[in-house]
């Protein structure tokens, strides 16, 4: 894990190859393009300003708040998400996405915070892992669009579908 300490600029192209980089809250900014690859987490607290990154399969993108014990209202960045992980250091720091939809190709993990969901559509193309924390469904709709896919936790949904005819789905309590 690299951890950011103050805010950095930088003229080059900047990519996540393998790893974790935590911005620790402080403002990253490329002067080219940034990129989390495949097997490359950007961990954020979800109120700091950075270039936006391109995404690839296999990237993740993890929230955990500021680590304060207050409790903090985060806004997802309005980015294309393969991987999303929700793991609040906080236990009662809230992420709401900034749409009215919201699209993770990859997994959807929620260990810590309160995540709420788009009001309209929150489609997920990996599993659905929910084993701490609070998901608030918001009166929309959770639909999984990819292959074999699993849902874990205990979770209450407003409306559900499975958008991928002849997969195989688990829910697993």
């Amino acid at each position: 894990v690299a951890s950011q300490t103050t805010s950095l600029t930088t003229g080059s192209t900047c990519n996540i190859v393998e790893g974790t980089l935590n911005t620790g809250g402080q403002t990253f900014t490329c002067g080219s393009t940034f990129t989390v690859e495949d097997g490359g987490t950007l961990q954020l607290y979800g109120s700091e300003t950075i270039t936006a990154p391109t995404l690839n399969t296999g990237s993740t993108v993890k929230y955990t708040g500021n680590g304060d014990a207050g409790v903090t209202a985060y806004t997802l960045k309005d980015y294309a998400y393969h991987h999303l992980t929700i793991s609040s250091t906080d236990a009662t720091d809230t992420y709401a996405t900034p749409n009215t939809t919201e699209d993770a190709n990859g997994a959807f993990t929620l260990t810590a915070g309160v995540f709420t969901a788009p009001s309209s559509t929150f489609t997920i193309g990996g599993n659905f892992a929910h084993s701490g924390g609070t998901f608030t469904h918001n009166s929309g709709t959770v639909s999984l669009d990819g292959s074999s896919q699993t849902i874990s936790g205990s979770t209450t949904f407003n409306n559900f579908t499975k958008t991928v005819d002849c997969k195989i789905l688990m829910a697993i309590h």
